[in-house]
């Protein structure tokens, strides 16, 4: 396949995930995208390479994040004390840096998350906001892979598979969130 071809079919795969995505509940936002120069000087600088479909993806979408609205899932309070997955309420597919990428939503400030906990052979693409133990990326052989605190588990998933079981986690997330239990 040729490689306009898959990084078509890649963005393509990509922005199918958000169709049934109600934007009442949810909102997009992303980074203005980055040039060839940014893009190289964070690719010297990761373990691994990015795959190139992905790069393409961030020359038309950068740093993207599908993140709940206030009014759907209000943020919680500083030091308030609940479920872990009540806290994560966006995806975030991570960017290359720009001036107006958040740090967070950086692919070489992830990397260099990873690298703390101890693993240099991944990088890392995708990552639930709020949840800072684990991201999902690709290793040196483009194999998807789960990344938590220190530990590297292959996938069969393709990476815009695992984005599209995120987004489908965070909207039953929210469902939960929005759904009053009977205590």
């Amino acid at each position: 396949m040729a490689r306009g071809n898959r990084d078509q079919e890649f963005h393509e795969a990509i922005w199918e995930t958000l169709g049934p995505v109600d934007d009442e509940i949810f909102y997009a936002v992303g980074a203005s995208t980055p040039d060839k120069k940014q893009i190289s000087r964070v690719e010297s600088l990761l373990p691994v390479e990015v795959p190139s479909e992905f790069v393409a993806l961030t020359k038309r979408t950068n740093g993207v994040s599908i993140i709940a609205r206030p009014e759907a899932w209000p943020e919680p309070e500083l030091f308030s004390v609940a479920p872990a997955w009540t806290f994560w309420r966006g995806v975030v597919l991570l960017g290359f840096d720009v001036e107006d990428l958040p740090e967070w939503a950086s692919i070489l400030t992830a990397s260099e998350k990873v690298a703390e906990w101890g693993v240099g052979s991944v990088v890392p693409l995708i990552m639930v906001l709020g949840d800072g133990s684990r991201f999902w990326g690709v290793d040196a052989d483009g194999t998807s892979v789960l990344i938590t605190e220190g530990e590297v588990e292959k996938l069969e998933a393709t990476i815009p598979e695992i984005y599209a079981e995120q987004i489908a986690d965070l909207v039953e997330r929210q469902r939960e969130i929005a759904t009053p239990t009977n205590n």
